[in-house]
């Protein structure tokens, strides 16, 4: 058989279809929420405002506080009512030292809801507490 050019426009027709083909492969499922997330504190605010996270997962939390101040950091499992204390639902508390960056390791809760993450120690006057929305979903 003799090899001519419509062969060899063909050969690359079929090469480039396979290879398009092979690259419209389903993406692998994107989590809702990631197993290591960051928080950032200063003396004025915080960033994000909501940490989202898959349930009953081990998160790596890594808090760069640029305060002054250490910061105390709360999950309660229920609604805050300021300030926090030991009559609230605490479900895990950690602290994060003064202008240093600090992995903590904490376990989501199992039911998926909205709960509250509290800074303490470092919000103005005015409020005890600033709280950012930890947000536990399904995968």
């Amino acid at each position: 058989m003799a090899y001519n050019a419509s062969m060899k426009s063909n050969i690359w027709l079929v090469l480039f279809i396979s290879i398009v083909l092979a690259g419209c492969q389903p993406l692998p499922p994107i989590p809702v929420g990631s197993t290591d997330i960051a928080l950032t504190i200063n003396q004025e605010s915080f960033s994000p405002r909501t940490l989202t996270v898959p349930v009953a997962s081990e998160i790596s939390l890594t808090v760069d506080n640029q305060a002054d101040q250490a910061a105390t950091l709360y999950l309660l499992g229920q609604v805050l009512t300021p300030p926090v204390d030991a009559s609230d639902d605490i479900l895990w508390q950690g602290t994060a030292p003064a202008q240093s960056v600090t992995v903590l390791t904490l376990t989501s809760p199992i039911a998926p809801a909205e709960y509250d993450f509290v800074i303490s120690g470092l919000s103005p006057q005015d409020q005890p507490n600033w709280v950012v929305k930890f947000v536990v979903s399904r995968p």
